[in-house]
């Protein structure tokens, strides 16, 4: 296929002289007139397009094209009507609605002020045209839907179709290239801002916001063409001037991989390019929810309300402080942009559009997982050389609720800081979740089961000082994490009101200390993290942050443990102990038995559960014959 592009550098010079001497005459016939300067310049910028039609007109009678593919609705109001005039036949002419809804409403908010009676006039006007069209295309299905508010058309034409952008390429660096490349300092938080230096892209509110996140390690970089002297003013006036740059480059990847953080605050956007290349950069993205936005990025992003200063203050300031939640839209955006459609399926579509089918471009939802060159290597590079937990500090005269799925479990996990909480004039609560009627397969007991498990608890907890126990007396092996329990632990969070809150990880095998985890988790979650919160390990060793020292109370554990008769029947618990406590004093000096904890902090509880149960769900799949997993925590079913 030959294709050719018309652009006004396209024009003759008689047309561009022509352009020019009509706007000359319209300034000097209304000179003293009641016409607004803006009403002349929207009689220019329509001439101007419809001169470009014209042009387009005159290569299409040479019977060279098939096709016309009109930018806007005004190109192609000029191309039928000197297509006609040139009587030009054969030839199929369409138009592509860059704008969100109406070509005449993203005129005027581009910055060409249309009164109301004109604006009628032109949307009635834009209607016929697209009426007309054999192909009408917009980026995004909410600008489809808006274009036919806008129009009053109904139903909405079978022509008119949604074809994205395809998938941008750019070319990736690492960040220290990236950033050696555009000559960044490498301990600065670098925020980027795409677009034409134009009213509706919204810059002063990002450079205002950013002015008063006051962290001296944030610099802001806006790449886009136009004016910038308005926002270096304001940039001035706001002590920020130091830290804003701006550029123009043709190499966007470099820009992406050596940024922190991807910030759009557009009033309006059909689509957003810019966008979708940050998404596909592996870029912690946070955008305005406005025109087509939500349709590219869905949940790869962070939205936010087009215009609310508070909103984007507030989330700026918690993604700057929270590497945690930037990784975790790393992730999502990787996982909505692996399947986007790319420049070849895409022209496909436009060729269908073309012959007047239809084409249905179907974009994948988080189908696959990251790619590892754009997402996992730029994090680990930011790593520190050999983190360690670090020794954990405990409280004197505190509340502490400890919550085990089962008898036994308690003692096992965290004893040996159970004995030392209560050394330290601490009150403890043991919440046992189930009956522990299950706890005896083997039948070794002929009695009541859940009453010999609760026995064994209270006298197991006697030894480590504990005397406030709470049976639960859910099912044994049937827990699950429901409305109910969560309100049953609501109601106990708001009783004891508990300093810190030791309970199991979701990491577990045993699906009891997961949904115990989750139920406890809702329940922390829904009353706004007031309480420290630590995972103990037990069936499976944890990524800790911090270790205790229970060398002075481990005889005390060990007894404590050898109360539990029935489960010794089947393991050697107290030795199985001893080793996990024995590898956990590595993290120690002059220390022979440890217990480790992960601490969850509130602001970042969703992306580390998050991590914890993709991983749980994994090992479900490689050590059972569950189905394959396709995505973090998503199973797909077999075949």
């Amino acid at each position: 296929m030959e294709v050719g592009y018309v652009s006004q550098a396209d024009l003759g010079n008689r047309a561009r002289k022509f352009q020019l001497s009509f706007h000359r005459f319209l300034l000097r016939l209304f000179k003293f007139k009641l016409i607004s300067q803006e009403s002349l310049s929207l009689a220019y910028g329509i001439m101007e397009r419809i001169n470009m039609g014209r042009l387009a007109a005159k290569l299409a009678a040479g019977g060279k094209y098939s096709f016309v593919h009109c930018h806007d609705p005004v190109i192609a109001w000029g191309y039928k009507a000197f297509a006609a005039l040139r009587r030009v036949t054969g030839v199929r002419w369409g138009v592509t609605e860059h704008g969100f809804g109406s070509y005449m409403q993203a005129f005027h908010e581009d910055g060409a002020l249309i009164g109301t009676r004109r604006m009628r006039f032109l949307r009635r006007c834009e209607a016929r045209i697209l009426h007309q069209a054999a192909w009408v295309l917009m980026p995004t299905q909410a600008c489809r839907a808006q274009l036919a508010r806008d129009l009053s058309v109904h139903p909405i034409p079978s022509h008119w179709q949604v074809i994205p952008h395809p998938l941008p390429s750019l070319t990736n660096y690492t960040r220290q290239e990236a950033r050696t490349k555009l000559n960044w300092e490498f301990d600065a938080f670098y925020i980027i801002a795409v677009g034409r230096l134009a009213p509706l892209k919204n810059f002063p509110a990002l450079v205002r916001s950013c002015a008063d996140l006051a962290d001296p390690s944030v610099r802001l970089v806006i790449i886009g063409d136009g004016d910038r002297t308005p926002l270096i003013t304001l940039a001035d006036e706001l002590g920020f001037s130091s830290r804003i740059s701006f550029a123009v480059s043709d190499d966007m990847g470099a820009y992406y991989s050596a940024a922190d953080l991807y910030v759009s605050t557009s009033k309006t956007e059909a689509f957003g390019l810019a966008n979708l290349e940050a998404l596909a950069s592996g870029l912690p993205c946070l955008c305005t929810a406005v025109g087509g936005v939500p349709d590219v990025v869905g949940n790869g992003a962070y939205l936010i309300p087009s215009e609310d200063p508070d909103s984007l203050l507030a989330v700026l300031r918690e993604l700057v402080a929270d590497p945690g939640q930037r990784a975790r839209l790393c992730r999502r955006g990787l996982e909505r942009v692996a399947h986007w459609p790319g420049i070849d399926s895409i022209s496909q579509c436009y060729l269908a559009a073309y012959h007047g089918k239809d084409c249905v471009v179907a974009i994948a939802e988080n189908s696959s997982p990251p790619r590892f060159e754009n997402f996992w290597a730029k994090l680990a590079s930011e790593f520190e050389h050999c983190p360690l937990p670090s020794q954990l500090q405990l409280p004197g005269g505190s509340t502490i609720l400890v919550v085990a799925p089962h008898p036994d479990d308690e003692v096992l996990a965290c004893g040996g800081t159970l004995a030392l909480l209560r050394k330290h004039n601490c009150h403890v609560t043991v919440a046992i979740v189930t009956d522990g009627a299950m706890g005896d397969p083997s039948g070794y007991f002929s009695g009541n089961i859940a009453q010999l498990r609760a026995d064994e608890a209270k006298t197991a907890l006697s030894f480590l000082g504990v005397q406030d126990i709470r049976y639960l007396d859910y099912p044994d092996g049937a827990f699950f994490a429901t409305d109910e329990s969560k309100t049953h632990f609501i109601k106990l969070l708001e009783e004891l009101q508990p300093s810190w809150i030791f309970l199991p990880s979701p990491l577990d095998f045993h699906r009891d200390h997961v949904n115990v985890a989750l139920a406890v988790l809702d329940a922390w979650l829904h009353l706004k993290g007031e309480q420290r919160l630590f995972f103990w390990e037990l069936w499976q060793p944890l990524p800790a942050t911090s270790v205790v020292n229970i060398d002075e109370v481990f005889q005390a554990k060990q007894n404590a443990a050898s109360c539990y008769h029935l489960p010794h029947r089947y393991c050697d618990y107290l030795g199985v102990s001893s080793k996990l406590t024995g590898y956990r004093s590595l993290y120690l000096e002059n220390s022979r038995q440890a217990e480790a904890f992960m601490e969850i902090m509130y602001n970042q509880a969703e992306v580390v559960i998050d991590a914890l149960l993709s991983l749980r769900a994994y090992q479900e799949v490689v050590l059972s014959s569950k189905p394959r997993l396709t995505a973090p925590g998503r199973i797909d079913n077999p075949g």
